[in-house]
């Protein structure tokens, strides 16, 4: 029995209904945001449900927003998942605040989540409480910063390294 996405937030709503959720629209796209303190008792639910049996976090990543002169610095956290069995998937949104976030880790609900989540860290700079091995996967170890955030500075060498932008780069900035 496939569900849609009201249909889960109803159902989710109904068994935990101490988890702050609400549905959000964007890019055509219907999601479930939630608070970051419920994401590993949501996420729990989400996989051991006999409604919504959601096997697979397919994908889980993360977007950066600076701070504005109305909004505070944040990152929101987009997790994927799915339920091959009953052909329902489902977005999670969840907003983390500040320049240094933290949210729980789900590699205890899915093992995917192990190199999704320190990709994020290693991108963005997202910590992961409860991680088992939270450590760079994409860039060396003694790298500097978080590549993905939008005020990351591009290091003009690494290691004895040239680095610097060529000049078919620099002919892409915008102006």
């Amino acid at each position: 029995m496939s569900l849609d996405t009201n249909a889960i937030l109803e159902r989710l709503k109904a068994q935990a209904p101490a988890l702050r959720l609400e549905l959000q629209s964007g890019a055509g796209d219907l999601a479930i945001k939630a608070e970051p303190h419920d994401l590993a008792e949501l996420m729990k639910l989400c996989k051991s449900d006999p409604e919504l049996k959601f096997e697979c976090l397919a994908s889980q990543t993360a977007s950066h927003y600076p701070k504005t002169e109305t909004t505070g610095e944040h990152f929101k956290l987009y997790y994927h998942l799915l339920s091959h069995s009953l052909k329902h998937q489902l977005v999670v949104v969840i907003e983390a605040l500040g320049s240094a976030p933290e949210v729980d880790s789900v590699v205890s609900v899915w093992n995917a989540a192990n190199w999704l989540e320190r990709e994020t860290w290693d991108l963005l700079g997202v910590s992961f409480k409860g991680h088992p091995d939270l450590r760079r996967i994409m860039n060396p170890e003694d790298w500097e910063g978080h590549p993905l955030r939008k005020d990351y500075v591009i290091p003009t060498q690494y290691q004895d390294i040239d680095n610097k932008p060529s000049e078919i780069a620099e002919s892409f900035k915008l102006s």
